[in-house]
């Protein structure tokens, strides 16, 4: 930064020390320009710019009794540095974790797309078996949704399997019956048994 000393600037940075807004104030409209010039060089970003200048000078007057310098514009230089330093750092992991989270959500959307369709066709599943008897859709749900064997649907319903068998049989034709050719019910069953079978 090639912006001439001021002639005061050794009173001025003995003022500021004190709590003097007035010497502050003149400090940072003689270097604030050159600085932004510097920096926005560096970033090429008008509001991170200002946010980094804005950041530096506040940085001066809250730590103003502690300021020992004997060169300014200097001491400025290397603050802008290690701001755009650090804002090219904060990029950086932002863009890691944007490359991250996409990585993740491209990993998972098969996940989160069966989840939906395991939902909209266990629901339409339902709508289906409300409209079979209850006894019926019982042994469907024990069978094809709870995966019990035939035995098993039978012991806990205190049928025999003849007739779970039966129950089965009848309840898949009325299924069938109700969805007749709509191939987006068909797909959705199929969806739906589909991933059942893989959980």
């Amino acid at each position: 930064m090639t912006v001439q000393s001021l002639s005061n600037e050794a009173e001025l940075l003995s003022d500021l020390r004190l709590g003097n807004e007035a010497a502050f104030t003149a400090l940072y409209y003689h270097y604030s320009p050159g600085l932004y010039v510097v920096v926005q060089g560096m970033i090429k970003d008008e509001a991170a710019t200002t946010d980094i200048i804005q950041e530096i000078f506040s940085g001066i007057w809250k730590n103003r009794t502690e300021i020992q310098i004997a060169n300014f514009a200097g001491y400025l230089v290397r603050a802008g540095q290690n701001r755009v330093f650090n804002y090219f750092r904060q990029l950086q992991q932002d863009k890691l974790r944007q490359d991250q989270f996409r990585q993740y959500a491209e990993a998972h959307y098969s996940h989160i797309e069966e989840a939906l369709h395991y939902q909209e066709s266990r629901d339409m599943l339902e709508d289906l078996l409300q409209k079979l008897p209850p006894q019926q859709a019982r042994a469907y749900r024990l069978c094809r949704i709870d995966g019990l064997s035939n035995r098993e649907a039978a012991a806990q319903l205190g049928i025999s399997i003849y007739t779970v068998k039966e129950y089965l049989k009848e309840a898949n034709r009325k299924i069938r019956g109700i969805i007749g050719n709509d191939p987006g019910k068909v797909l959705l069953l199929l969806l739906f048994f589909n991933i059942l079978g893989k959980n």
